[in-house]
């Protein structure tokens, strides 16, 4: 008779709160499968460690949802057919976003994220949470009053939102609190909008915006010390770390296509998305 032994414990997620994605277990003959279900959000990527014994995952343990619902994020199966497998302690991270196949040192052609002009409360590299070597180091933020109106910098598709976060505050236990939009852009980059005020969105998942189109409104939530605009373009290493782009805004605050070389890169960057998503797992 073959022996077979199963323990999984309870999994863990790094956006503790944050119902973008959910994680289920399933058990196949001999062996553990991994099921992830977006809802308010349609690009993440994911990072899976357990403690394995004769196993094998058969999914790379890096996985992008690629605009997929539910797809598998994990799938083990006993190596030696004749001795006891244990898939124990599994755990989950998870980032917005997606990764980019030849991502740029820098990026043009954004406007302002609001009308007007103001000083920037904390630029790249800041010392409170931008520092050298963070996930935000080419972020920016902006001091405004709550219920500014925030608006989108470039082109893009919605493929993330949350809008029922009420508390902020300096608070570790707050970092992954806040209520954001997060688009996708042509080149394959990402920007986001966070600390955006309760019910404070204005546009859904999948929406198609337009540079300076409004994206909500102004808040206080999650990790803050007074009302500001987060904002920053990104690309995700894996579930755990992101990059931050430097950002070259246009003088105009417009984002209106620039030069032809401009418009051959951008070209020739989204072939290279193009390229890679057709490559993801499915």
């Amino acid at each position: 008779m073959r022996a077979t032994l199963l323990t999984c414990l309870a999994s863990s997620i790094a956006l503790a709160g944050d119902p973008c994605a959910k994680v289920t277990q399933k058990q196949v003959g001999d062996g553990l499968e991994l099921w992830a279900e977006l809802s308010t959000c349609s690009e993440a990527t994911f990072s899976v460690t357990a403690e394995e014994t004769n196993v094998v995952n058969q999914l790379p343990s890096v996985v992008d949802a690629g605009g997929r619902k539910r797809f598998l994020l994990a799938k083990w199966r006993r190596a030696d057919g004749d001795a006891p497998w244990t898939v124990r302690d599994w755990k989950y991270k998870f980032k917005v976003g997606r990764r980019h196949p030849s991502p740029p040192s820098q990026t043009t052609g954004w406007r302002y994220p609001f009308e007007g002009k103001r000083a920037p409360l904390q630029k790249p590299h800041g010392t409170f949470s931008h520092f050298a070597g963070s996930q935000d180091e080419e972020a920016y933020d902006w001091a405004m009053d709550e219920g500014t109106e925030v608006l989108a910098a470039k082109d893009g598709i919605v493929i993330g939102v949350r809008s029922d976060r009420s508390e902020g505050g300096v608070d570790d236990s707050l970092k992954n609190e806040s209520n954001y939009v997060m688009l996708r852009h042509a080149d394959g980059l990402f920007s986001e909008y966070n600390h955006l005020q309760l019910d404070g969105v204005k546009v859904k998942l999948g929406d198609r915006v337009k540079a300076g189109q409004l994206l909500g409104l102004s808040g206080n939530t999650g990790y803050t010390s007074r009302p500001h605009l987060h904002f920053s373009v990104f690309y995700n290493v894996d579930g755990t770390f992101r990059v931050t782009v430097p950002i070259v805004f246009d003088a105009t605050g417009s984002s209106e296509a620039g030069s032809q070389k401009d418009e051959e890169l951008r070209k020739a960057t989204q072939d290279a998305v193009d390229a890679f998503d057709a490559i993801v797992p499915r």
